[in-house]
């Protein structure tokens, strides 16, 4: 959900985009225009201050939404191999390395799987 709480936010895997869904008129969806860097294929998505961070494979994504979530700014951070979401525990930002790239190929997996706290300073102001 949006930090306003207007619309909650979801991701298109393929192609990847971002989409804003109206929770007042769940008819009225739209493709959030994006800029900077290009948005790695979206798997899971958490909210940190009004920021939504998207998580690929090997990279970790911050989109900054200006008003009315019709666009954002993007910017990405590279990340070990592996991962496949992420969530928001004490006011920090948290990955998983789920290996679900290894599991989705039907390769071993690298276990046990690795939570790790992700440094939101690496995206910039």
């Amino acid at each position: 959900v949006s930090d306003d709480g207007k619309d909650l936010i979801v991701a298109r895997f393929t192609p990847a985009q971002l989409l804003r869904v109206s929770l007042s008129d769940s008819s009225d969806i739209a493709i959030i225009e994006l800029s900077g860097d290009a948005l790695p294929t979206p798997d899971g998505l958490a909210v940190l201050n009004g920021d939504v961070y998207t998580v690929a494979d090997n990279a970790i994504a911050r989109v900054r939404l200006a008003a009315g979530n019709s666009s954002g700014a993007v910017v990405v951070v590279p990340q070990i191999s592996g991962l496949s979401t992420a969530t928001v525990a004490e006011g920090a930002l948290y990955a998983i390395k789920s290996e679900v790239t290894n599991y989705v190929l039907q390769r071993p997996l690298n276990l046990p799987f690795e939570i790790f706290s992700v440094d939101i300073d690496a995206f910039g102001p």
